[in-house]
């Protein structure tokens, strides 16, 4: 592959690098397409911060996925696009069309009314079959569902029943095409032959291991190598579990077989994982695996389904005095059947750890006043010996489309014994973390009600959480997006200490209404307490708008020392001085340490007394350093001189886009610092980010024209508008073309030129060899009168033209009208003797000499414009005239 590449480029440097290269110069014109988040597998890179635009800040990024785990792209996106596959109108429309086809009118409608789609109330659709129906929404399922329907004219109501028939419909369909009507037809799962059984089960040995890590595919070699038997190989992969896919290549070999639908794979791994089981031949460290494992869910639910009666033998895993594993024992005891509840039931009873069984005791009237709330028939109906594990299930149905309800009840409860009220909470929030741990505005409110509770309060919870080993799940926090509840109560280094130390995936952190000495105070307990596991997984930390004057630059080493994962700091808007980062500096020196942050923010803070050799040692000690924003900090010209000297001293190199400088004043730079600082700008600069003047403008052009001529200019956008160039001359301004070979963009709006001037700059470019491409030049604002009437031709396929689309709505609507063809003639105070000189001109050239289409002579005087000359202009070719 890179000698391919070297050959079709003629590019001999490393390819990998020569694309991350032109991917950090493009970013503003890519596009990424990352297809496929659910088949991301288990230790792969989550593309989370190239959604949020962390890295490559200004592409665009589109996503696609399966239903499922995207919680938190959601919550970050511009745009949400579910496709929902069949809907209930195109169901119905399949069965009437399909059941008319074949003449069973009437069998297609006891299916319409078995599935209430004749229903107006769309929460009725699937009647008592409502797993049969959500699966309709695929194509192939429904095609299946179909034909178990005209077979048996019933449809199981729940998944697993629902699936055994599912896969006797597949055997038998694959035993009709492969010549074997004489068979009989198999119209039970416990009918199914057992040759066919087994190769069932060794399919879903084979699947089940790939589920572990997220992957469909199976390799029909590596499940050869799994079950030493051809025939066993050739009855799990063809009658219609998986389908052959398409080589990659014409001379790859391997052949990769793929589920039309990921529920078959977990049909499959469940059945599997059942008769295991309940063979009892999986041992503890697999049980672990199937009990936690993320990509397993669904997998799970069949296990239970397909055990029936003996659910109890994998429920029995969760167990344990632990918050998850109450969730979990509610989540999955809802899938088992209602017949055999009460004995599953019973016997986890008989193996239940007194611990648990005196806690279950505790939650016991937490739930029971869950399910009540706010219906006291309700409470009058539910007895008092209902069993635990069947309230939280209750609960689970009841509460998962209405979350904001299950937090308004936590929110309200009351006791006259504050450790009663905090204890009812943290029951509470084992099913509020379990059912929405993802999504950060569940728990806003809570978050809001913790910041009120003194520190002793806060104590007794936490204890409380630690019992049952109660930790948060979200990975994000934030008390940025809502205030707290007292404009001018700022958050305790208690309430922070308790959500870093409680949360087991925080990844994300916005902190508001903190002082630096809270700040302070929760880093010193860090240190205090060896506590590195709260901040351990932490990637993004955002201080913005908070005032941390007093913050001590030690507590940001420790900070740094105790997050190997931190990619971006913000710590913008914070009132920081030149103080902290000498600090930090020094303990880096000191203790040799290396920062392996890939991104800095520290904008709008007031670094006057900050020396810049200080922070070029901060980025040599940084080598993993991308971004380093220290804009709008009153940053001086000796700072700047600074911080390049002491980074050439030490060899560091300063990559393109690395610091952001904007906002800074560097008025008395001198040419060869500027040319620096273009550099380090990247391929956009603007003067007015840096308060440059025009003496600044003519400085570099100085030294590079006349001291270092080697010397190239790397922008391909520089927006100098608004400096007075009157006196600045033709030759410099030419000159500028020449040392910037690779500008697309020159905006020198209302600059004082003149049109002679420009005339000159054309002339001097033409006679050096320099070819401006089009569109280069904005010149709005500027009287470009006096220019000479072949100048002015040349120069109007050089000016960057205005966007019809910006114009009335009519003219939007009008799709023949192409875009960027706009030239407003009065945005250069031409006259109508540039008009007539223009067309005079024109008419010499060629048959379309214009890029623009559109010309707009509103508000000028065209008194003295002869009739024969409009319609001189009005038959260019395709240029419409505007007059207003």
């Amino acid at each position: 592959m890179p000698e391919t590449f070297r050959q079709n480029t003629k590019i001999q440097e490393d390819p990998v690098k020569v694309l991350e290269t032109f991917i950090t110069d493009h970013d503003n014109e890519l596009v990424l397409l990352l297809d496929g988040l659910d088949e991301l597998e288990e230790g792969a890179t989550s593309p989370i911060f190239l959604f949020k635009n962390l890295e490559l800040r200004k592409s665009s990024v589109i996503l696609t996925s399966r239903p499922g785990n995207t919680a938190k792209f959601e919550q970050c996106c511009k745009a949400h696009i579910e496709v929902k596959g069949f809907n209930a109108a195109s169901i119905h429309e399949f069965i009437g069309k399909y059941y008319k086809s074949c003449n069973k009118v009437d069998l297609g409608q006891q299916l319409v009314r078995k599935f209430n789609l004749d229903s107006i109330c769309t929460h009725m659709r699937g009647g008592s079959n409502k797993e049969a129906f959500e699966l309709c929404s695929s194509p192939f399922l429904l095609l299946k569902i179909r034909t178990i329907w005209e077979e048996k004219q019933q449809l199981p109501a729940d998944l697993s029943d629902l699936f055994k028939d599912l896969i006797c419909c597949i055997l038998n369909q694959y035993r009709n095409k492969s010549g074997s009507e004489a068979l009989e037809c198999i119209d039970e799962f416990d009918r199914i032959p057992e040759n066919q059984r087994v190769a069932i089960l060794a399919l879903g040995k084979y699947t089940y291991e790939g589920l572990k890590t997220n992957k469909l595919t199976i390799d029909r070699f590596l499940l050869k190598e799994m079950v030493k038997d051809d025939e066993l190989v050739k009855l799990a992969l063809e009658p219609g579990f998986v389908y052959k896919e398409n080589p990659v290549a014409h001379d790859d070999l391997k052949q990769i077989y793929t589920p039309p639908h990921k529920l078959i794979s977990e049909a499959v791994a469940g059945f599997y994982l059942s008769v295991q089981i309940d063979n009892e031949t999986l041992d503890a460290d697999e049980f672990q695996i199937l009990r936690s494992n993320e990509y397993l869910h669904m997998t799970r639910i069949f296990s239970i389904e397909f055990l029936g009666v003996n659910a109890g033998k994998l429920l029995k895993n969760w167990l344990t005095n632990e918050a998850a594993n109450y969730f979990s024992l509610a989540q999955y005891f809802r899938y088992v059947k209602e017949k055999y509840k009460k004995d599953v039931l019973n016997n986890l009873d008989k193996i239940m750890s007194p611990p648990m069984r005196r806690k279950c005791s505790e939650m016991h009237e937490t739930f029971r006043m869950v399910l009540c709330f706010q219906n006291e028939d309700e409470q009058q109906n539910l007895g008092k010996n209902e069993h635990l594990l069947q309230m939280m299930s209750n609960c689970f149905v009841k509460y998962e489309s209405k979350p904001e309800k299950l937090v308004q009840l936590m929110l309200s409860r009351k006791s006259t014994e504050t450790i009663n009220v905090l204890t009812s909470l943290v029951h509470i929030l084992i099913m509020i973390d379990g059912l929405y741990g993802s999504h950060f505005c569940i728990h806003k409110s809570y978050f809001e009600y913790l910041a009120q509770l003194s520190d002793d309060d806060i104590n007794v919870l936490t204890k409380k959480m630690e019992e049952i080993k109660f930790t948060y799940s979200s990975d994000k926090f934030s008390f940025d997006k809502f205030k707290a509840p007292n404009q001018k109560k700022l958050l305790s280094s208690k309430f922070v200490s308790h959500v870093l130390k409680s949360s087991s995936n925080l990844r994300f952190m916005t902190l508001n209404c903190v002082k630096g000495c809270t700040l302070n105070a929760v880093f010193s307990d860090l240190i205090l307490n060896n506590d590195k596991e709260s901040f351990f997984k932490l990637e993004y930390i955002c201080f913005r708008n908070n005032d941390l004057s007093d913050f001590d630059g030690l507590s940001l080493v420790i900070l740094f020392q105790a997050t190997p994962k931190l990619r971006e700091l913000d710590m913008s808007d914070c009132n920081l001085s030149g103080r902290i980062v000498n600090t930090v500096v020094n303990e880096l020196q000191s203790r040799q340490l290396k920062l392996f942050l890939p991104s800095l923010i520290v904008s709008h803070n007031y670094f006057e007394d900050a020396d810049g050799a200080s922070f070029a040692t901060l980025i040599r000690f940084a080598p993993e350093l991308k971004y380093l924003d220290i804009g709008s900090c009153s940053l001086t010209t000796k700072f700047l001189s600074n911080l390049l000297d002491e980074c050439d001293r030490n060899g560091v190199l300063l990559s393109d886009h690395l610091l952001n400088l904007t906002g800074n004043k560097f008025v008395d730079i001198n040419g060869a610092s500027l040319v620096k600082l273009v550099k380090l700008s990247g391929q956009s600069f603007k003067w007015n980010d840096y308060s440059l003047s025009v003496a600044n403008f003519e400085s570099i052009l100085s030294y590079v024209c006349e001291i270092d001529c080697r010397v190239k200019l790397p922008w391909t956008k520089l927006n100098i508008s608004g400096l007075d160039l009157s006196s600045t001359t033709a030759e410099a301004l030419a000159c500028l073309f020449e040392i910037s070979p690779h500008l697309c963009k020159l905006s020198m709006d209302n600059c004082n030129l003149s049109g002679s001037v420009v005339s000159d700059v054309l002339d001097k470019c033409e006679s050096n060899g320099v070819v401006l491409k089009e569109n280069i030049l904005s010149l709005k604002g500027n009287n470009l009168s006096d220019i000479d009437d072949m100048s002015l031709s040349a120069l109007l396929n050089l000016i960057c033209l205005s966007d019809n689309t910006r114009k009335g709505r009519r003219d939007r609507m009008d799709s023949s009208i192409d875009h960027e063809t706009f030239l407003q003639w009065s945005d250069y105070s031409f006259s109508t003797s540039n008009l007539t000189g223009m067309i005079n001109v024109s008419m010499l050239g060629s048959d379309d000499p214009f890029s623009w289409r559109r010309l707009d002579l509103s508000g000028n005087n065209l008194v003295s414009i002869t009739g024969n000359m409009l319609l001189l202009c009005s038959s260019c070719p395709r240029i419409l005239i505007i007059l207003k």
